[in-house]
C-alpha cells in the first residue's frame, strides 16, 4: 500500500472527500489506480461502479487478518462476495492478492 502522495495525490484526495468520497476511499482508490484489486473493475467508469467499492481484508478478520493498510485492499462488492473467507497463500501482500485472483477467477 502506498504510504507517501505527490503534491498532485495530495489535491486529488482532498478534492474527492467533499465529495462524500471518505478518506478511506480516496486513498485507497488512488493507490490501486480506481480498479478493484481482484478484477480490475473501473470504480470511476459510473456512479454505480464507484459506490460497488468496498475494503476487503486480503487475509479475512475472522481467520486472524488484521486492519493494518498491509492487509487491506479495495475491491468490488462481487469479488468481495466471492472471495468470502477464503485465505490467500503467498508470502507477501501481492503475492496473497494474485492467489485471491485466482480464487475468485474460478468462482467466476
Amino acid at each position: 500500500m502506498k504510504t507517501t502522495y505527490t503534491d498532485e495525490e495530495k489535491r486529488i484526495i482532498q478534492e474527492l472527500q467533499p465529495l462524500d468520497v471518505g478518506g478511506w476511499h480516496a486513498t485507497h482508490g488512488l493507490a490501486q489506480n480506481f480498479k478493484c484489486a481482484y478484477c480490475d473493475r473501473d470504480y470511476v467508469e459510473s456512479y454505480d461502479a464507484f459506490y460497488s467499492l468496498t475494503l476487503d481484508h486480503i487475509t479475512p478478520a475472522c481467520r486472524g487478518g488484521d486492519h493494518s493498510e498491509e492487509n487491506t485492499v479495495a475491491c468490488c462488492r462481487a469479488c468481495n462476495f466471492l472471495k468470502h473467507m477464503y485465505k490467500p497463500e503467498g508470502n507477501s501482500r501481492e503475492e496473497r492478492i494474485a492467489d485471491a485472483r485466482r480464487h475468485i477467477t474460478k468462482k467466476r
